[in-house]
């Protein structure tokens, strides 16, 4: 059973850089930034699924944003994530699924973005802690 825990939570900074509906959960990171003369919306930093594996995250996105819209990411505390295909057990440092923005346990290879707080099988949400990443 997934709980939920605390984080921050930012959309006002962030966009979505391509179609991320189907996305909820999933780790993102910064691709691009929009700059302030944008005088509709302002300057923010587009984010996308963090899909390459093992890579530096933004943090883990919270809404289901359409391209251009703003992205609630939470990137700082305890937010749930979407577990990869080995599933994930309390206390595994977690990095991220190539292709999926899942997260799965740390082999050596990748940066670490979270410490899983609970127990979970493949696909279902769990408690993360994330780490600062700075991707």
């Amino acid at each position: 059973m997934a709980t939920s825990g605390k984080a921050l939570v930012e959309s006002s900074l962030w966009r979505a850089a391509s179609n991320l509906t189907g996305k909820q959960w999933c780790a993102v990171k910064i691709t691009g930034y929009v700059d302030r003369s944008d005088a509709l919306r302002g300057g923010a930093a587009l984010v996308d699924l963090a899909s390459t594996g093992g890579e530096a995250i933004a943090g883990i996105l919270v809404g289901t944003p359409l391209q251009g819209d703003a992205a609630d990411v939470a990137f700082v505390g305890f937010p749930r994530a979407r577990a990869g295909a080995d599933g994930f057990v309390a206390g595994d440092k977690l990095v991220t699924e190539a292709e999926t923005g899942f997260l799965t346990p740390y082999a050596g290879v990748g940066t670490p973005v979270a410490v899983a707080m609970e127990t979970v099988d493949a696909g279902a949400l769990g408690v993360v802690r994330l780490l600062s990443t700075a991707g």
